[in-house]
């Protein structure tokens, strides 16, 4: 399957950006647990049905779920709420996600852009320099470690990973866009390689309107690449085979 075969007409990169994050009122469902109906919150998961690749209520399927745990916890008399979470250090901890259900639900929908093995990713960090919280690019491969600032100049950590939600956003949408063939998950560093980035290092770091310009120039050029899908997976096959014959 190629990027010719399935095409979505009218579609630009723009929808990525600017989305705003889900923000569930949790306190109604600790306070008062038993008020949560089981048979309703599983029929409401049971409306997103069936799940497919690139699922865009993937996030609400979520909220129902945590709901539904929290009524069965309650039932089985086990506690809704922990220490202070250490991400936030304001609200409680929910004891099963190791953090509270506000930052749990936030990061649910931010991600985590990068991938261990080689040990890459892009993540908001506070730069002392500008006062201000930043990105920062760390890349360590081999014998090769690179660490540098792509942008800086948000007001929040919030903010400056929100600037990161395309990446997600876009994933998602290729997954739809492809029935869930192909192997995405190094989108990121397709889009930010590490090789383009050291030769623009005196342009660094970019201001938010930069990065967001760039951003959104990597997404169109390579929404509109055939991605030759089929040559990818026949690829993939014959090299797992190679590596069992090796083994």
């Amino acid at each position: 399957m190629s990027a010719e075969l399935v095409k979505f007409e009218g579609e630009s990169e723009d929808q990525f950006f600017g989305r705003g994050l889900i923000l569930t009122d949790w306190n109604e469902a600790l306070q008062n647990p038993a008020g949560i109906n089981l048979v309703a919150e599983i029929d409401a998961i049971k409306h997103y049905e069936p799940v497919t690749p690139g699922h865009p209520f993937e996030h609400q399927i979520w909220v129902h779920q945590q709901r539904l745990r929290i009524a069965l916890r309650h039932n089985a008399g086990l506690p809704l709420l922990g220490n202070t979470c250490k991400e936030c250090g304001t609200n409680r901890k929910d004891p099963v996600l190791e953090m509270c259900l506000v930052c749990a639900e936030e990061y649910n929908q931010l991600g985590y852009h990068g991938r261990r093995g080689d040990c890459f990713y892009m993540r908001p960090v506070w730069d002392i320099q500008s006062k201000s919280w930043g990105i920062l690019y760390y890349w360590h491969r081999f014998d090769d470690t690179f660490m540098f600032w792509v942008a800086t100049g948000w007001n929040s950590n919030l903010s400056a990973s929100k600037a990161l939600m395309p990446i997600k956003e876009y994933e998602a949408w290729l997954d739809r866009k492809y029935g869930g063939v192909g192997s995405f998950y190094h989108i990121l560093d397709t889009l930010f390689p590490v090789e383009q980035l050291m030769g623009m290092k005196k342009e660094l770091p970019w201001t938010t309107e930069q990065f967001e310009a760039h951003f959104k120039w990597a997404i169109r050029h390579h929404m509109h690449q055939d991605h030759s899908l089929l040559e990818h997976s026949i690829e993939r096959a014959l090299n797992d085979y190679e590596q069992e014959q090796r083994s």
